[in-house]
């Protein structure tokens, strides 16, 4: 297969681009946002255009914009890895004029979400054309629900058409009017590094108002197809199963202060953590400070988020 990489510009000198088992993978390292609080990078993430995404990598040392591009379907791909090649620039410009560090951040400084019920596309059809069962609901959206194992919660997504063209596929996690300080800490390293584990599902923060609400998302900047769809059900499945359960538990303080205790950095449970915090040095250091011989906890790069 051969593909044209339009990328230009900022794009084109900092990103890294590879073809991973049937994906083109976008990358570019967030230097300029170590300190920038953890739960506001999430924040940022429900404004991204795209399949762009903030994640944590895995050697803590700073966050990074990602994009993963499926090539399953070699009939249009030229023009769906144009588009998101475009649209992760935009992301880039997005990220730089969000703030840095300490400074304070909206979600106006992001593009608004533009994403809500009124598409041009059958959203039923595309979800039974996909494979899954939808019910409507009474907002023009559908509501479908996740193939997850077990007894445990039932998790349902919700897919909206954009007045555009686009689809969203979330599911909301939590919402609270206000989560305490040390929750937003620890959902802030749980869901980012969940965000780099599964292919196109992103983490996000935002506010519904009066609440505050954290969900997994796919978005598509175009109207879906049904391939397309039922690779993100399929994604949302899986991550609604693997961190589902673990992100509401996080929404309880005690339970987000042994998360933040469990690596090492029990000293910022009144400040914003962010990346800068999160460094292997730090965390092996506090970790043998506490009387851990072994550093940083076994599942804290290469196991659970």
């Amino acid at each position: 297969m051969t593909l044209n990489l339009p990328l230009s510009g900022e794009a084109a000198r900092r990103a890294k681009v590879r073809i991973d088992a049937g994906w083109i993978v976008l990358q570019v390292p967030l230097s300029n946002h170590v300190d920038t609080p953890l739960w506001r990078l999430l924040s940022l993430n429900a404004h991204l255009p795209g399949l762009s995404k903030i994640v944590l990598s895995s050697g803590w040392d700073e966050p990074v914009l990602l994009a993963e591009i499926p090539l399953d379907d070699e009939s249009n791909v030229d023009e769906r890895v144009e588009r998101e090649f475009g649209d992760f620039e935009k992301a880039m410009a997005a990220v730089s004029s969000a703030g840095t560090g300490n400074s304070s951040f909206s979600e106006s400084e992001a593009s608004p979400s533009q994403f809500s019920p009124g598409g041009n596309c059958d959203l039923q059809v595309l979800c039974r054309d996909a494979g899954w069962s939808a019910t409507p609901r009474d907002d023009g959206s559908m509501a479908v629900g996740l193939e997850t194992r077990g007894e445990g919660i039932k998790y349902r997504a919700r897919v909206a058409a954009h007045r555009q063209g686009g689809t969203r596929v979330s599911v909301s996690l939590a919402d609270s009017h206000a989560f305490s300080r040390v929750s937003r800490n620890a959902l802030g390293i749980f869901m980012l590094r969940a965000s780099g584990s599964f292919r196109m599902v992103r983490a996000s923060f935002k506010r519904s108002d009066p609440r505050w609400m954290l969900a997994l998302e796919v978005c598509f900047p175009a109207s879906v197809d049904p391939p397309g769809l039922n690779h993100a059900l399929s994604a949302l499945s899986v991550a609604c199963e693997v961190c589902g359960p673990e992100s509401a538990a996080l929404t309880a303080k005690e339970c987000a202060s042994k998360y933040l205790r469990s690596r090492g950095i029990p000293s910022l449970q009144k400040h914003d953590v962010n990346a800068a915090h999160l460094s292997a040095d730090v965390i092996t250091a506090r970790k043998s400070m506490e009387g851990d011989p072994h550093g940083s906890s076994g599942n804290s790069r290469n196991g659970n988020p």
